[in-house]
């Protein structure tokens, strides 16, 4: 780039111009549905639609080319056909218009040597011109707080997550799967093809946003590895970066290809890029998923013994195995703290021994207060993993949404403010039969969610998070050896 893209104005654009829309109001393709996303978002600023014959667009005046608006645009959104992306291009910088998102596809990922050619005609005209571009191919920005979207029903609360993806679908997917988890986005960019502005770009800008503090990334290709080694490496120690790299494998390298054309890269040079930067690697959205709810709801987790509380034997049994297979440990619990489980949990029907068997205490809000500060107390004890199971006979048989959200905000406030400054996680589950049960599961993961608790849907996935939070922090302390 030949100039510093305005990364302010882009994120919060007070107007903006939407180049190829639909004087059909009822299609929700091209230009027009990002009208339509902006508007359901909240966007507040004035939006502009170029169309050559139209008069209105979605009852809003329409222009019939870029070069008759009243204003220089803050942001272009171009949904042209490929063909024409350079000219709009050429007319957007004789306009003033220096911000672009590209949502036409038909480029480089199309293995086509007409793609290819217009695509270096992008590039050499935003280098050119000094235009900040993002794309080809991609859905561009979501910013809840400025109401820019990539689509329909997406939550209008910030939040402090940034996300960088070279998929528009994964983006998409990610922001709609995070509303259920509690998760809330700060800034989030589909970049495509990354022609002109790359992930590298929006890594340094939401290495010093404020509203930023942990950053996911989806990644196909990479222009400059060094860089973005560089970069992830000085950002990681302040703002935990996940990393899902697509393209690994054979099959996934050639889909990489297809897909926004870019080069995979082989898996020993990513496997020098994590070792290198520290940055937590994933390798499938769920993970993603569960280190942003790991990292956005637990406190630092700094050590690898766990208390793992559950309300079965058997749960205890493969709690302690799973956690033995992702490298933590279920130690053994020092005397004072046995002896004082031993004064109100009975010996017949449960354990005290590490994992806990104490369904008499999980539902019981003093007792499990009371369980948790005694093993808080334990200096082998690092964090709390609880595994509760919903439609368990001994909760009764009343279904008290009250006593959930008590719960939840009881469990929310030690996992924040306990005095041991020691994390606490949760395993939610239901009887995968049990359609009432269920229907609590989801109420009950609400409101932990909604209490700050970082929930997982499995003892495996759990583990394999807090597994990964150790190993960050762990990183973390090496580079102060």
């Amino acid at each position: 780039m030949s100039h510093k893209p305005d990364f302010e104005t882009m994120f919060n654009p007070r107007s903006v111009t939407v180049i190829g829309t639909s004087a059909k109001t009822t299609m929700s393709s091209n230009g027009t549905s990002f009208i339509k996303y902006y508007r359901e978002l909240g966007f507040s600023g004035r939006i502009y639609p170029i169309h050559p014959t139209a008069s209105q667009i979605l009852d809003l005046p329409a222009y019939p080319n870029v070069g008759s608006l009243p204003e220089a645009a803050d942001l272009a959104i171009v949904s042209v056909p490929a063909r024409v992306v350079p000219q709009i291009l050429e007319e957007c910088a004789d306009a003033s218009i220096r911000n672009i998102q590209i949502f036409t596809a038909g480029f480089r990922e199309t293995g086509e040597s007409e793609g290819i050619v217009l695509e270096k005609e992008i590039e050499r005209i935003a280098k050119e011109r000094c235009l900040s571009v993002i794309g080809p191919n991609c859905l561009g920005l979501y910013v809840p707080k400025a109401g820019l979207a990539i689509c329909g029903k997406l939550p209008k609360e910030s939040g402090p997550v940034g996300f960088i993806s070279q998929s528009g679908g994964m983006l998409n997917e990610v922001s709609r799967y995070c509303k259920g988890l509690g998760i809330r986005f700060s800034k989030a960019v589909s970049i495509g093809n990354a022609t002109v502005l790359d992930s590298t770009d929006f890594l340094e800008y939401f290495a010093d946003d404020p509203e930023t503090q942990i950053i996911g990334m989806y990644l196909e290709g990479i222009g400059d590895g060094r860089k973005l080694t560089k970069l992830v490496g000085e950002i990681n120690p302040r703002k935990p970066v996940v990393v899902l790299k697509g393209g690994l494998t054979e099959s996934g390298a050639r889909a990489v290809a297809s897909h926004t054309g870019a080069l995979a890269g082989s898996e020993a040079i990513w496997d020098a890029f994590f070792r290198q930067t520290g940055a937590t690697r994933v390798d499938s959205q769920e993970e993603l998923l569960d280190m942003l709810v790991a990292f956005r709801f637990m406190l630092p987790l700094r050590g690898r013994g766990l208390a793992v509380l559950s309300t079965g034997g058997g749960l205890s049994v493969s709690g302690a195995d799973t956690c033995a297979r992702e490298g933590l440990e279920t130690p053994t619990l020092s005397e004072p703290v046995l002896r004082g489980l031993r004064e109100f949990v009975p010996d017949v029907g449960f354990s005290i021994r590490n994992p806990l068997d104490v369904g008499l205490v999980m539902r019981n809000i003093p007792l499990l207060d009371r369980t948790l500060k005694l093993l808080g107390a334990d200096p082998r004890i690092a964090g709390f993993l609880v595994c509760l199971m919903t439609g368990m006979g001994f909760y009764g048989d009343q279904d008290d949404p009250e006593e959930d959200r008590q719960y939840a905000k009881f469990v929310g406030e030690f996992g924040r403010d306990n005095a041991f400054h020691k994390p606490l996680a949760m395993v939610l589950r239901s009887p995968g039969d049990e359609v009432n049960e269920e229907i609590r599961r989801i109420r009950l993961h609400a409101d932990l969610t909604n209490a700050g608790v970082a929930v997982f849907p499995s003892l495996s996935r759990a583990a394999r998070a807090l597994r990964k939070v150790v190993q960050y922090h762990e990183f973390l302390g090496s580079l102060h050896q």
